[in-house]
């Protein structure tokens, strides 16, 4: 039997109750609907998209530490119109937990992707003013120009 029935059959059989949780609370559903409308902006390239609670372990792929760092999850994630990262984004409201913040740094640093912290309660200009210093224009290019 192969893994994935053993797993399947596991699932199917348990007691266990798989609870539903929110995936954004009301302020993280905020900024993701400014940045939506930031990013629309003229100077920002049109196709960035923003997704939500993207896991470290969707954006990259196996290495010596991908079991440590794959569950972790950045408030949102800016792809190019190439589906490929840019920036990771993490809201400092008042439901944000700094305890993995300088993991989250340390490896958007390792794999060349902006990391930006966005207070709580930012206007748009400030928030555009954020991506424009992490040099988020900069780094979106199309897909050819990448796979140079």
């Amino acid at each position: 039997m192969e893994y994935l029935d053993i797993m399947t059959r596991s699932i199917e059989t348990s007691e266990y109750i798989l609870r539903k949780v929110e995936l954004m609370k009301w302020v993280e559903e905020d900024l993701h609907d400014t940045l939506k409308d930031v990013l629309l902006g003229a100077e920002f390239e049109p196709g960035i998209q923003v997704h939500a609670q993207v896991s470290f372990g969707a954006v990259f792929k196996h290495g010596p530490h991908y079991d440590t760092v794959k569950h972790i999850r950045p408030d949102f994630l800016l792809v190019d119109k190439g589906r490929y990262p840019i920036a990771f984004i993490d809201y400092l409201s008042e439901v944000h937990d700094p305890a993995q913040d300088d993991l989250k740094k340390a490896i958007a640093k390792k794999a060349d992707i902006a990391f930006i912290q966005i207070p709580a309660k930012s206007k748009p200009s400030a928030i555009r003013a954020l991506l424009r210093e992490a040099g988020v224009a900069d780094k979106i290019q199309p897909a050819s120009a990448r796979a140079a």
